[in-house]
C-alpha cells in the first residue's frame, strides 16, 4: 500500500537524518504559550502524524500571513520566521492531568536555509528529548504539497489556493485574524 511505503520511508529517513552540527535549538522553548489553533485537538492519526491527538500552535509571525495575487492566482504567504508546531499526544493522561507531547512536528519558514524544502525547515523532536531532527528528504514537503490543492483534510481547500504547504491555514479576514 502506498501510504505504508511512505510512512516506512519517513521512518527510515528519520533514523538517518540529523541536524548536522547545529548547536542551537530551532524550536523555541516557549512554543506552548503561543496561540493554539486546534482546540481541543485534532483527533485521529494521519500519515506522518500517528499520535491520536494533535494540537497546533503558531508563533505571532504566523498572524501576519497575507493573501497575495500572482498572475491572477491567489496564494497565502507566511513571512520568514513563521513557526508552526504540531504537538502529538498519545491521549494517555487521566482527565484533568497534563500530558507531555510524544512528538513535536515543526515547520519553520526559512527560505534562506539550504536545508529548507518549499521555503520551510521541517523538524521533528521526540517528546522532551532535546535532539531536533531536520528532515532533509522530500517526505514532509511532498505530503504538505497537497495542502496547496483540493485535499481530504481540514476545509479541503476546494478553491485550490496555494497555501504555502499549510493544511490548516491561519484564518485571515479583512480586519485581521479571526
Amino acid at each position: 500500500m502506498r501510504i505504508r511505503k511512505s510512512i516506512g520511508a519517513f521512518v527510515a529517513v528519520m533514523a538517518l537524518v540529523t541536524i548536522g552540527g547545529c548547536t542551537s535549538s530551532l524550536i523555541p522553548p516557549n512554543w506552548g504559550s503561543w496561540e493554539r489553533l486546534t482546540a481541543p485537538g485534532l483527533p485521529g492519526p494521519i500519515p506522518g502524524h500517528e499520535e491520536p491527538i494533535r494540537v497546533t500552535y503558531v508563533n505571532p509571525l504566523v498572524e501576519t500571513a497575507r493573501m497575495v495575487t500572482q498572475n491572477g492566482v491567489p496564494s497565502l504567504e507566511y513571512p520568514a520566521g513563521s513557526i508552526i508546531v504540531k504537538a502529538g499526544f498519545k491521549g494517555a493522561a487521566a482527565a484533568g492531568q497534563a500530558e507531555l507531547p510524544a512528538k513535536l512536528y515543526v515547520m519553520v519558514k526559512n527560505p534562506a536555509d539550504p536545508r529548507a524544502r518549499g521555503g520551510w525547515l521541517w523538524i521533528v523532536r521526540n517528546g522532551t528529548d532535546p535532539k531536533e531532527i531536520v528532515v532533509d528528504a522530500p517526505y514532509c514537503v511532498d505530503c504538505h504539497g497537497y495542502a496547496n490543492k483540493a485535499n481530504p483534510y481540514g476545509d479541503r481547500n476546494p478553491g485550490e489556493v496555494f497555501r504555502d504547504y499549510v493544511f490548516l491555514p491561519y484564518q485571515i479576514t479583512t480586519t485581521g485574524k479571526e
